[in-house]
């Protein structure tokens, strides 16, 4: 193990470096760059004396930390280091000549959380210098610019609705923020809440001159680290990080601490966890039978072309981004539904936005949303590729034979994004030209879709083959092919493949012919497996009541008053997304009965009504409401010796569950649905008597009964 005054050009096993240019590291006063390839990654920042109060300071998670620099005869040996308030001295001089990359002060035993570094600059020689700081392999340094996820991490964005913001929170548009928004709070005590599924948290932000300068960080009710979001202006910002969880649901919530009047603004930008992990509404359920009023449960909104009914799928599956909470005209994302009513052997649920925009009250009537019965939800194929916003992310990789160009424009993730931007391949043939998505999950491709650009044009495939690949692209297995298709501008089309049962990582378009021209083009290519449908249920448009003075309805009962305490707060606009957004119900309008009435708009109490036909509102929209028949299901213990007990499936024996009342959870899981074991029977049995000697003239008989069964006699016949 090497120790202080060693040259070691690379960090040791347990260790992270970080150069002297990372963003994390803040310089005060007059520093230069010197450059050399004897320096780690090339460079080292240098200052003189300390005439004008040079140093360098950081914050990092960790519990040992390393300074790395040059031993030379000209460096400063009265140089002082403060961690958390202790003041040490340490030097840089060598006497016995030039030593780079060499430790120079070195401290371990840290407690593991947050450690605020400064390191003074020394007077009583020429030079100090900076190559790098080591610290744990676990830890990280505050500041750390992550504009996105790492290998093995996953990003979501601030805005979307898993994130449950306690307080006055405002979105507003942050100078570099990911996606260029972050949410945030100037009042001490607001909170950040979300739970997720995973091992591993990183918190990222942006540091201000405005910002808290403590931020507590609990999981699962336990206070893992604070950090400060105050200093130099730098944008998506690694400030938490937590790793080695145990894998399961966590809790988190982010806490203003702030401890100055003008420093108190909480931000978050984005939340990165594990790539298999999942982000998860606090109230969030992943399943029929833990929903309770309140709770919320997500599905998948998709549909093929606007103006049509979508499909609903993946009940409690997180299976793409959600859908814009003023809904979308050709959505395919997903959304909350949120659980307000259990009546009649129901479960009623309501979606907490528009899911859709751009069509009419007719359209919805003639699919049969309208009527009081419903429908059963529509279903069918999902999309199993995310909306891409690079190569590789938020997951998977896009990839293609080539490009037009080597920009955002025309790189292979635009055919993967959602929107027709596309895809264009430039090569002497076009033969062979191919568009690919891979992940690390095998799927079973139900059907494809293509979109070809806003004006067709020779360059649109006219023949192709799609392809599988469970190698990584070494041999590949045909799975469709199409000849002889021609185009309309900004047509798309959906092909399905309903005989295919196999499963691969990758899949690819290959175009084998195209109209005649130059070049392949293709504005949007997405994958699809079967959805999951949504069983015993049936969807349809809420109530809205016939006039203004009408309460007696479905859209004032559940979203204008309808609270739980701790879960919904009554007409919620961060609940139910209604702000200038109407919902079209299905109630027929008092004083003109041919339209049809919306609710929502400037107030959650807002009332108006539309014609049957219009499809123009861009915000007026379609918000389901799901009926789902639930089976009634008796579940019990019993309560014996002071412990609560269930038989085992064969009845014979009884098993201790818990000596305090089980969890409605443990109720529904383990609880018996039979109670057969129990029921008392009428037994008639006849007892053979052997002669025990004689009283008097008579005699007396006896004989055992085990009562081990604890049953009752309720008879005795003696003859």
């Amino acid at each position: 193990m090497a120790t202080v005054g060693d040259q070691l050009k690379e960090p040791e096993v347990g260790w992270r470096r970080y150069d002297d240019t990372h963003s994390g590291l803040t310089y005060t006063g007059n520093w230069y760059t010197a450059t050399s390839t004897n320096y780690y990654k090339g460079s080292v920042r240098v200052t003189t004396k300390a005439t004008d109060s040079n140093y360098v300071s950081f914050r990092f998670y960790g519990t040992k930390l390393r300074l790395i620099a040059d031993r030379n005869s000209d460096r400063h040996s009265d140089n002082t280091i403060t961690i958390d308030g202790i003041t040490e001295s340490f030097s840089e001089y060598g006497a016995s000549g030039n030593i780079q990359q060499a430790i120079v002060y070195e401290k371990i035993g840290l407690p593991p959380a947050f450690h605020t570094v400064t390191i003074t600059v020394g007077r009583n020689r020429i030079n100090f210098i900076v190559d790098a700081v080591d610290i744990d392999e676990t830890g990280y340094l505050n500041g750390y610019v992550l504009s996105a996820p790492e290998a093995g991490w996953k990003r979501y964005d601030d805005n979307i609705s898993s994130f449950k913001y306690v307080g006055s929170f405002t979105n507003g548009v942050g100078a570099g923020a990911y996606n260029g928004y972050s949410n945030y709070t100037s009042t001490i005590g607001n909170k950040i809440v979300f739970d997720f599924e995973g091992t591993k948290l990183r918190l990222i932000g942006a540091r201000y001159t405005n910002r808290s300068d403590l931020i507590e960080v609990y999981v699962d009710g336990k206070l893992l680290g604070t950090h400060s979001q105050l200093g130099s202006e730098l944008a998506q910002a690694l400030q938490v990080e937590i790793v080695g969880l145990p894998k399961a649901r966590h809790r988190v919530e982010m806490v203003n601490k702030s401890s100055g009047p003008t420093t108190t603004f909480m931000a978050l930008d984005a939340v990165d966890i594990d790539s298999t992990g999942r982000l998860l509404h606090p109230d969030e359920v992943t399943e029929i039978k833990f929903l309770k009023l309140g709770t919320r449960i997500r599905a998948n909104y998709i549909t093929d072309s606007s103006g049509t009914v979508g499909r609903i799928n993946n009940l409690g599956k997180e299976t793409n981004d959600f859908i814009p909470v003023n809904g979308s005209s050709s959505p395919y994302g997903d959304f909350y539904f949120i659980t307000v009513n259990f009546v009649n052997g129901k479960i009623i649920l309501i979606a907490d936005r528009n899911i859709q925009h751009s069509l009419s009250w007719n359209t919805l009537n003639t699919f049969g949303l309208s009527s009081v019965e419903g429908i059963t939800p529509p279903s069918g194929l999902v999309s199993f590729v995310p909306k891409m916003n690079s190569n590789n992310a938020p997951y998977g990789v896009a990839s293609a034979s080539s490009v037009y160009e080597d920009t955002d424009s025309y790189r292979a993730w635009r055919a993967f994004d959602k929107t027709s931007t596309g895809w264009l391949h430039t090569r002497s043939s076009v033969v062979g030209a191919w568009i690919r998505y891979g992940m690390d999950i095998p799927k079973v491709l139900k059907g494809y879709s293509i979109q070809v650009g806003i004006t067709a044009s020779t360059d649109s495939p006219t023949g192709w083959r799609v392809e599988g690949s469970n190698n990584n692209g070494s041999t590949w297995e045909i799975i469709d092919t199409k000849t002889g298709q021609s185009w309309s501008s900004n047509q798309k089309r959906i092909y399905t493949v309903p005989n295919n049962n196999k499963a691969f990582k990758d899949h690819r378009v290959i175009v084998t012919t195209n109209g005649g021209g130059a070049y392949a083009r293709i504005s949007e290519v997405d994958f699809f497996e079967d959805g999951e449908p949504i069983l015993n249920a049936e969807l349809r448009l809420m109530s809205g009541g016939e006039s203004s003075t009408d309460e007696d309805n479905e859209w004032d009962r559940y979203i204008v008053n309808f609270q739980i305490e701790g879960n919904i707060i009554e007409g919620s606009n961060d609940i139910w997304n209604w702000i200038n957004i109407f919902s079209i119900t299905s109630s027929a309008y008092s004083v003109t009965p041919a339209n049809r009435v919306i609710r929502g708009g400037a107030n959650v109490e807002g009332f108006g009504d539309i014609v049957v036909t219009n499809v123009t509102a861009l915000s007026t929209g379609f918000r389901p409401i799901l009926e789902i028949e639930v089976e009634v299901t008796n579940r019990h213990f019993i309560y014996h010796d002071g412990v609560y007990k269930k038989t085992k499936e064969d009845n014979s024996t009884w098993t201790t569950i818990s000596a305090t009342l089980p969890s409605e959870d443990t109720f529904i899981n383990e609880g018996m649905d039979d109670l057969s074991v129990l029921d008392r029977k009428n037994e008639v049995f006849i007892q053979t008597m052997n002669a025990n000697g004689s009283l008097g003239s008579g005699k007396t008989f006896k004989a055992s009964i085990d009562l081990k069964k604890y049953f009752e006699i309720t008879s005795v016949s003696v003859k």
